[in-house]
């Protein structure tokens, strides 16, 4: 009679057990969410990054002063180690707005507002005036060739209607310069990759490939690029004037900053968070990346706050050069070569500021154990889309040694492409409550992760 006794006060006394580890994980998930609403901090942040270091390319005074503000700000936050990691990238700048117009039979011109294109090259003399050719499909390239291009400015025409039509278009700014070049093209007018029709161009890189003679290239504004579709409809001959004014001076020197707090039983095992501080020469900045990264290191303040003593460590990094070339994770992501240290998963903070609804995670479903618990802390805040691809990103930086686990904090942004790269993408566009709420999610998530011990990765599939 006594052995079933005892067994029953052993389940009673487990799910006691589990009881009040459920009671104490809620407690601390709802104290981060109060933590965050109270606080001013990261909406501070956003505003210096956005405000006073605008168009933060890397060797910029702007960027500069981004990287010493943040190593002073995750300094006083407490973090436990706070350090630089040097880092060599493309030093690209535009001196001066470019000139784009469309030239008129009696030599009068109509303006169309451009800006210029990342690693964009400068025209000489006194500019280049050149007939159009208009493309909205990328086979239209081939079948034109040399006949159709030689001597022309292309204008790549694709049309953005939602959201996910960024990947669709993004070909002709990144590699459209290079496609036409080699056919003779001596000019690219790429329209703006934005769903929202005003008159600000949108930036972004054009990556020029080696042995192809590089050419101009400019991002027109909806309206601008609007103005050309229809003077073209009536004018199929007309030219158009292009002058850019750009300095390529090579590699610069800039640096990532990295802040951490200590995992207490297993140091070496690293939960990172990333988030890019770069940002295009047009534009503040806010959404992309300025609200990402003062989410991240909202994380270490925290954790501090309300010292929770994580079993990992919680490593934040804000990082150079994403837009050009990813040069600060790669060379991050070489230093980590040499260490003895696992990343164990990197959640990037990329995606606008919007409401918070989850994660998007590059791994298979099955590495995250226990998820009929801890699915359900995350449903109580609205975070209900975890979503699991299956393949991991086996191409990513910290891949090689580690096989670290890619992931995205995702977001309800209808609007994030009328503002990603242009002038609209202002402080002023942020919703307080949503940056708040991004950095809490952050913090929940990876507490969760550390304290459960949720991350298996023995069976992974590949």
């Amino acid at each position: 009679m006594k052995i079933p006794i005892l067994k029953r006060l052993i389940h009673l006394l487990c799910i006691s057990i589990i009881f009040i580890n459920c009671k104490n994980t809620e407690t601390v998930i709802k104290q981060i969410y109060d933590n965050t609403t109270k606080s001013d901090a990261s909406h501070k942040v956003l505003e210096y990054l956005s405000k006073e270091t605008p168009g933060r390319l890397p060797g910029t005074r702007q960027s500069n002063e981004a990287i010493i503000y943040l190593q002073e700000i995750l300094k006083n936050y407490g973090a436990d180690s706070v350090w630089l990691v040097p880092v060599m990238a493309s030093g690209w700048k535009e001196n001066k707005k470019p000139v784009s117009s469309i030239v008129l039979s009696n030599n009068l011109q109509i303006p169309l507002n451009a800006v210029s294109l990342g690693q964009c090259i400068s025209t000489s003399g006194s500019g280049i005036d050149a007939p159009v050719v208009v493309i909205d499909r990328k086979t239209q390239i081939d079948s034109l060739g040399e006949s159709g291009l030689k001597g022309k400015i292309v204008f790549f025409n694709g049309k953005m209607k939602v959201r996910n039509d960024y990947g669709k278009w993004a070909w002709s700014r990144t590699q459209g310069a290079s496609m036409v070049s080699k056919y003779g093209a001596i000019g690219v007018l790429v329209r703006s990759l934005t769903t929202k029709y005003d008159d600000n161009p949108h930036a972004g890189v054009v990556r020029y490939e080696e042995n192809i003679p590089k050419i101009p290239a400019v991002a027109l504004s909806w309206q601008a690029a609007d103005s050309l579709e229809n003077a073209l409809q009536k004018s199929p001959d007309l030219m158009v004037h292009l002058e850019t004014f750009c300095e390529n001076p090579g590699n610069v020197q800039t640096y990532n900053v990295v802040g951490e707090i200590r995992g207490s039983q297993y140091p070496d095992e690293i939960l990172f968070l990333s988030a890019h501080l770069d940002s295009w020469h047009n534009t503040q900045g806010a959404h992309d990346d300025g609200g990402g990264v003062s989410q991240i290191i909202d994380v270490i303040r925290i954790f501090k706050e309300l010292n929770i003593k994580p079993k990992r460590t919680i490593r934040v990094m804000p990082y150079m050069d994403e837009e050009q070339y990813n040069n600060g994770m790669i060379q991050y992501a070489e230093i980590a070569e040499n260490d003895n240290k696992t990343h164990i998963i990197r959640i990037e903070v990329d995606h606008g500021i919007g409401v918070p609804i989850g994660f998007s995670i590059q791994s298979d479903s099955a590495v995250f154990t226990k998820q009929h618990i801890w699915r359900t802390y995350l449903d109580k805040y609205n975070l209900k889309n975890i979503r699991f691809s299956g393949n991991y990103s086996n191409s990513a930086p910290l891949y090689a040694k580690d096989k670290t686990i890619l992931g995205y904090l995702t977001s309800d942004d209808p609007h994030y492409f009328d503002y990603h790269h242009s002038a609209n993408d202002l402080f002023e566009t942020v919703d307080k409550k949503n940056l708040q709420s991004g950095g809490a999610a952050l913090a929940v998530f990876y507490y969760i992760l550390d304290q459960m011990d949720i991350i298996d990765n023995s069976n992974r599939k590949n």
